[in-house]
């Protein structure tokens, strides 16, 4: 028998996986109330704006991307096509990644100016 809403397909583990990364989630709730998460301690402090200037803000397109992969492996096309797909996927991914990367330091620097991390 399938899982209900969110918990089918990738949607809810990557979800869950995303709270975990940006800031905590309870997991084991309402067993615990202990927190999960990878988050530091600048992006917990931080808030939003200390979000989009971490690195770990990578995981949010890495996360898609493989939503997006598991989708186009499952659709019924021809296999040129979904090598086609699964390239460009991969190519959009790290030419993101690149020029974030590349331009991180200076909302980095804005986010110090304010205060935020």
């Amino acid at each position: 028998m399938p899982l209900p809403g969110r918990d089918r397909g990738p949607g809810g583990p990557s979800h869950l996986t995303l709270d975990v990364l940006s800031h905590g989630t309870p997991l084991l709730y309402p067993l615990s109330l202990r927190m999960f998460g990878v988050a530091s301690g600048r992006v917990l402090e931080g808030g939003f704006w200390a979000y989009l200037t971490d690195p770990i803000f990578l995981m949010e397109p890495l996360l898609v991307a493989l939503a997006a992969a598991h989708w186009i492996a499952g659709r019924r096309t021809a296999p040129r096509t979904k090598r086609l797909a699964l390239f460009g996927l991969v190519s959009g991914l790290a030419a993101f990644t690149a020029v974030f990367l590349w331009l991180l330091p200076t909302p980095q620097r804005i986010a110090v100016a304010q205060g935020v991390g």
